[in-house]
């Protein structure tokens, strides 16, 4: 299989590959969260989801390429597709 990337105007298929998507680096256990006074304070998943209040968070984030993995079938019907991460092993 060759893999191709996709005009702006085709539908996604399955081996497509994007570039620069962004990547989200976290830990569930310790999530940097804003408070109401504008400080800083690390909480864990578990307490945000407690809590049910929206937070705001900040986490680091790196630009990455990666390929639709999702089959074409699921792609044309699916809100969402599976991206795997491309990288060097």
């Amino acid at each position: 299989m060759i893999y191709d990337f996709p005009t702006s105007d085709a539908a996604i298929r399955q081996g497509d590959i994007f570039v620069g998507l962004p990547r989200v680096e976290v830990s569930l256990r310790q999530i940097p969260v804003i408070t109401e006074d504008g400080r800083q304070r690390l909480a864990q998943w578990r307490e945000i989801i407690q809590s049910g209040q929206p937070v705001t968070a900040v986490f680091a984030m790196r630009p990455v390429a990666a390929i639709v993995a999702t089959q074409d079938c699921d792609t044309l019907r699916a809100p969402d597709v599976t991206l795997c991460e491309i990288r060097k092993f």
